[in-house]
C-alpha cells in the first residue's frame, strides 16, 4: 500500500469521501434488490438498534489504529533523527587532526542528497535498492575506510570514523525497515496520514518543510557544507 500512503492528503480525503458515497449507494441498491418491499420496514426495525453498537465498535477500532500508527510514527521519526545525528557525528569526526576531511564530507553530502532524492517517497522509501544511493553509500564507505586505514592516524580517531559510519548505515537500514511496514489492505485509512509521514519515514508522500525528517536531513547537509 505504499502507492496509496504516498498520495497527497487532498487525494486521500477526496478518494475516501467518494468511496464512502459509493458504498452507501451500493448498499442502498443491494437492500432494494435483496429485500422485498413488504419486508423493508421490518428490516429497518431490526437494523436501527444495531447502529449504536456497531458505531461504538468502529470508533474503538479506529482509536486503536490511530494509537498504533502514532507509536510507529514516533519510532520512525526517532530513527530518522538518529540517522541525521550520525551524519553530523561523521562530519565532525572527519575534521579531526590528521584526517583529510574533503573526500569524506564530499561523499557524505552526496549520500544525504541521494537519500533525499531517491529514498524519501514512494516505493523507494521502503526498498533501499536505488542505484544512485547504493553508489553514494559505497563511495562514502570507501572514503571513510581509506582515511581510517592511514598509518599516521591514531586509533581513537580511526575508531570514531568507523563507528560513525557504522551507526549511519545501521540507522539507514532501520529507516528502510520502518518504511516497509504496511497496513493490511482492508484495514482502512485512519493510519494513512501517520504512515505517509514515515517516509523515510516512515516514508513516507512529499516531505514538507514542517516534517522533522526533512529538517534533520537538511540540517546535516548544511552542517557539512558549512564545515567544508
Amino acid at each position: 500500500m505504499t502507492w496509496l500512503t504516498s498520495l497527497p492528503a487532498a487525494a486521500l480525503v477526496i478518494s475516501g469521501l467518494v468511496l464512502a458515497l459509493l458504498v452507501a449507494i451500493g448498499g442502498r441498491l443491494a437492500v432494494r434488490a435483496l429485500i422485498p418491499a413488504a419486508e423493508r420496514q421490518g428490516a429497518h426495525t431490526i437494523a436501527a438498534p444495531l447502529m449504536p453498537a456497531l458505531g461504538a465498535i468502529f470508533a474503538l477500532l479506529m482509536g486503536l489504529t490511530l494509537a498504533s500508527e502514532a507509536g510507529f510514527l514516533a519510532s520512525a521519526q526517532g530513527i530518522v533523527s538518529s540517522e541525521a545525528a550520525d551524519a553530523s557525528r561523521l562530519a565532525w569526526a572527519a575534521t579531526s587532526p590528521g584526517v583529510d576531511s574533503e573526500p569524506i564530507q564530499a561523499a557524505l553530502l552526496g549520500y544525504l542528497q541521494a537519500t533525499r532524492a531517491h529514498e524519501w517517497n514512494g516505493s523507494n522509501a521502503a526498498n533501499g535498492d536505488d542505484p544512485a544511493t547504493t553508489h553514494a553509500i559505497a563511495s562514502l564507505e570507501n572514503a571513510v575506510r581509506t582515511q581510517a586505514a592511514r598509518p599516521t592516524l591514531g586509533t581513537p580517531t580511526s575508531t570514531e570514523l568507523l563507528a560513525s559510519l557504522d551507526a549511519l548505515t545501521s540507522d539507514r537500514r532501520a529507516r528502510l525497515a520502518a518504511a516497509s511496514r504496511q497496513l493490511p489492505a482492508l484495514y482502512g485509512r485512519p493510519g494513512c496520514r501517520a504512515e505517509r509521514r514515515v517516509g523515510p519515514r516512515r516514508r513516507e508522500g512529499d516531505c514538507q518543510s514542517a516534517d522533522p525528517c526533512t529538517d534533520n536531513a537538511a540540517l546535516s547537509a548544511c552542517m557539512i557544507m558549512h564545515d567544508r
